[in-house]
C-alpha cells in the first residue's frame, strides 16, 4: 500500500467534509455545542 500526502483543497475532499458536516449536524439538536462543530473550550 502506498500512502502519499495530498492537498485537502480538492473538490472530492471538500465534498466529503461537507457531507460529514451534514451527517454530524443530524446527530445533535441545533442548540447543542457539538452541532456547531465548535470546541467547548
Amino acid at each position: 500500500m502506498l500512502i502519499t500526502l495530498e492537498s485537502p483543497n480538492q473538490p472530492g475532499v471538500i465534498a466529503l467534509i461537507a457531507e460529514l458536516d451534514i451527517y454530524r449536524d443530524s446527530l445533535y439538536p441545533p442548540y447543542a455545542p457539538m452541532a456547531s462543530g465548535k470546541s467547548l473550550c
